[in-house]
């Protein structure tokens, strides 16, 4: 008999909903990398929970998992919020990143993890454009 029969562990399933939750059983960084190539970003507003009168404003920041070494796979897209935040100046460049030619590695600080009612986010205090090319993120 093989251990896998004599196991009574359920096998985890991914989930599409919560994709970094199912892969977490400890640190945040090992599942997703410590820095990323960004790929574009957008303004949301929302009314704010207690005061009708007030919109909070958030930079949610796209970007794809380049660390060979992370758990989820190469590529993964995600999006991180930065309550209050600025959206970095891509705009000049937007060209560049549709076609591809122009990749900024971007970390960022206070990087953390959240799941409520079957869905997840990132949020995050800023964002950094690194010094440094895609290949040698790769690496990290």
């Amino acid at each position: 008999m093989s251990n896998k029969e004599l196991s009574t562990e359920v096998e985890s399933r991914k989930s599409k909903n919560t994709p970094i939750q199912s892969l977490r059983m400890g640190a945040l960084l090992p599942i997703i990398g410590k820095v990323f190539i960004l790929q574009g970003g957008y303004i949301e507003e929302s009314q704010d929970f207690n005061n009708k009168d007030k919109t909070n404003v958030s930079a949610i920041h796209e970007v794809v998992v380049t660390s060979k070494n992370a758990k989820l796979p190469l590529g993964t897209r995600l999006q991180v919020k930065i309550k209050g935040g600025e959206l970095l100046d891509v705009e000049n460049d937007a060209t560049g990143f549709l076609l591809g030619t122009i990749h900024k590695v971007v970390a960022f600080d206070n990087l953390s993890h959240w799941t409520f009612n079957g869905k997840e986010g990132l949020n995050a205090e800023n964002i950094r454009v690194l010094d440094m090319t895609p290949e040698e993120a790769m690496k990290i």
